[in-house]
């Protein structure tokens, strides 16, 4: 059986040096990517010709390593432009063009789904490297998985990195890619999307490498678009699980976890944020989607609570 043809998508905003330096993690795999689409999402610096130099300079080819510009819109959007240039792929992996892959990670993802092709998704464990504003590293933190193949139990455990995730492309394409309206948490959505087609596999062996950069201009997470985002990706998840899975996943714990997971993490952003009536309209979706988590139905109270008390107090 030949081995699968493996892509590669980089999404690029205004990271004129970080991208060549994830870049270079590419072309230093021991096991070269099928194809490498690197998507310029309407940079205002000197990102795309910085990769076009970059390309032009290692001598490759360019029909391998190809550089696509797009009008600014956004990370899914960038992400989901890949497509009609990977339909003869059959693996899909998205890489940040801040993140670095261990030198053996193109192998690793090969050989598993050579020896896994049931698999639908394969991830690694990743480390998050902190870095202050003058780029000095100020702490590790290591994510290791839990691996297990019941994909939804795995997301429960420790949900993975999507630029440590390999991704069948006839997965995507069954749950549609990544949704463009929701610029916030659209991770979190493709993950329990995916988890819908079949078994997740792991890949074991060194660890991704996450670069987080403090952002003092990086929205807070009370921010109207960021609820807004919260919010929209709880309605479309809870509605496309349900046209995804059949009664008896519907039924299944994690799943109905997933749920109501992501109706409590909108309702405690707008909880915080001061937006208690939103609140309150989220916990009970949350509590409606599994009773069994309590939390949700005790901050439902304590809302309730404080909604009589104002009106007492009027």
């Amino acid at each position: 059986m030949p081995q699968a043809q493996l892509a590669v998508v980089i999404p690029v905003y205004n990271r004129e040096t970080l991208v060549l330096e994830t870049l270079d993690s590419v072309r230093r795999q021991d096991v070269q990517p099928d194809l490498v689409v690197i998507i310029d999402d309407g940079s205002t610096d000197c990102s795309h010709t910085n990769v076009e130099h970059w390309i032009q300079s290692h001598k490759l080819d360019p029909a391998r390593w190809r550089l696509v510009h797009q009008v600014n819109k956004g990370l899914s959007s960038a992400r989901n432009a890949a497509r009609p240039f990977v339909s003869n792929m059959d693996l899909i992996v998205f890489l940040d063009s801040d993140d670095i892959w261990p030198e053996d990670f193109v192998r690793r993802a090969k050989n598993h789904f050579q020896a896994n092709p049931d698999d639908i998704a394969a991830s690694s464990d990743g480390v998050k490297l902190f870095y202050d504003e003058q780029g000095s590293i100020t702490h590790r933190k290591l994510l290791p998985l839990e691996p297990n193949p019941q994909s939804f139990r795995l997301l429960r455990n420790r949900s993975p990195l999507v630029c440590a995730t390999v991704f069948k492309l006839s997965a995507l394409d069954s749950i549609g890619w990544f949704d463009v309206r929701i610029r916030y948490g659209e991770d979190h959505l493709l993950w329990h999307l995916i988890a819908t087609q079949g078994s997740w596999g792991y890949l074991p062996g060194k660890p991704f490498q996450y670069r987080y950069f403090h952002n003092p201009q990086q929205p807070h997470a009370s921010t109207a678009p960021q609820l807004t985002s919260r919010l929209r990706c709880a309605r479309v998840l809870s509605k496309r699980l349900n046209e995804l899975c059949d009664q008896n996943q519907l039924r299944n714990p994690d799943v109905r976890w997933a749920i109501w997971k992501t109706w409590y993490a909108a309702a405690r952003a707008c909880d915080k944020a001061g937006k208690k009536a939103a609140a309150r309209r989220l916990y009970w979706e949350a509590i409606k989607a599994d009773p069994r988590q309590i939390k949700a139905a005790a901050h439902y109270l304590r809302c309730c609570v404080q909604k009589l008390l104002f009106t007492w107090g009027k």
